[in-house]
């Protein structure tokens, strides 16, 4: 099998951490609800999450990729850009929610630039998988904000606010600090790219955002 260049193993590393701490959020919410069909929705989205990590880490197994030390925040020399990692123990199910949100609206623009750049066809499979089971955890968040707008629509706006600026600078980040320290590799090039395609990517959560909930 080819060798995964190491770029591109930090960026399948980051996929796995994200994934599977998304899925650990998501089942902590399930106890601030008395909802049932919520409590459902949750835990099958946390269900899903936690198996698109294992897929990610199937992946990595296959390549006998190299373990990168993929810790947090702040303590990574490699992974260190952690979305859900830097989500506050004590936002309310609300905020989490539209965070986790905002941030798979970029998932699948992510992941089909991602696809269209990698020269290996089981994680273009991947991916593309991933792609399409995106769309329900989509839908059930929109329906579920769009439910909650009548009556609380100031909250609703102030969080998609901060969640914008949060996700769009986090992304950034995290494009920026592997282009730097990989700009030798063939990875500096999709970073390149992702960072080039970034207005055209808050073009299209604005217009989602516009159309889905009159917030702009």
């Amino acid at each position: 099998m080819s060798t995964l260049t190491f770029g591109e193993n930090v960026f399948l590393q980051f996929y796995a951490l994200e994934e599977y701490t998304g899925g650990i959020i998501l089942a902590k919410q399930v106890i601030k609800t008395p909802d049932l069909q919520l409590k459902f929705n949750l835990l099958q989205h946390s269900e899903d999450e936690i198996r698109h990590g294992k897929l990610w880490i199937a992946v990595l197994r296959a390549f006998d990729a190299e373990t990168l030390p993929v810790k947090g925040y702040d303590d990574s020399p490699e992974v260190n850009i952690d979305w859900f990692g830097a989500l506050e123990d004590d936002m309310t199910m609300l905020e989490v929610l539209i965070h986790l949100h905002i941030h798979e609206l970029r998932v699948p623009y992510h992941f089909e630039r991602h696809g269209n750049w990698t020269s290996f066809n089981g994680i273009k499979k991947v991916l593309a998988q991933l792609i399409a089971e995106e769309a329900s955890h989509l839908r059930w968040i929109r329906e579920y904000l769009k439910s909650l707008l009548p009556v609380n629509r100031k909250a609703i706006y102030g969080y998609l606010n901060r969640a914008v600026r949060f996700e769009e600078a986090m992304y950034y980040r995290q494009m920026r600090d592997i282009l730097r320290r990989h700009e030798d590799e063939p990875i500096a090039d999709f970073c390149t790219l992702a960072l080039e395609d970034m207005p055209k990517q808050r073009g299209f959560v604005d217009k989602y955002l516009y159309e889905t909930f009159n917030y702009h």
